[in-house]
């Protein structure tokens, strides 16, 4: 099974599709437009996508508390994988930040999948 260059791009998780800066987090943990289970907590702010572009961002937020380097690192890549494949399905101009709990770490990709596309 070949893939298409449209798919590839669909699937793909560029720089612009990254929260970066402070200014960006602030504002959307500002709008505290949110939802959570015991796994995540899932801020969402929508832009104006006339003057901000079309695609969705994500940014990632885990505590030192979560554990080691390695452990929330595994963490984090895990989301953005959840984020990438499932990107598609978001409405156009949406930025997202997933903020892990204590419970996230012990949970299996699958069980994290789940809770992201629940909440």
């Amino acid at each position: 099974m070949s893939i298409t260059s449209s798919e590839r791009k669909r699937f793909s998780f560029s720089k612009i599709e990254r929260l970066t800066k402070d200014r960006e987090f602030e504002r959307i943990f500002r709008a505290k437009n949110s939802y959570a289970d015991n796994n995540l907590i899932i801020y969402v702010y929508q832009r104006d996508t006339e003057h901000e572009g079309k695609q969705v961002r994500l940014g990632l937020v885990t505590k030192r508390k979560l554990g080691k380097a390695v452990i929330r690192n595994k963490l984090k890549r895990r989301l953005r994988e959840i984020f990438r494949l499932n990107k598609h399905r978001l409405k156009p101009g949406l930025d997202i930040i997933f903020l892990s709990r204590e419970n996230a770490v012990s949970r299996s990709y699958q069980e994290l999948e789940n809770s992201v596309l629940k909440l």
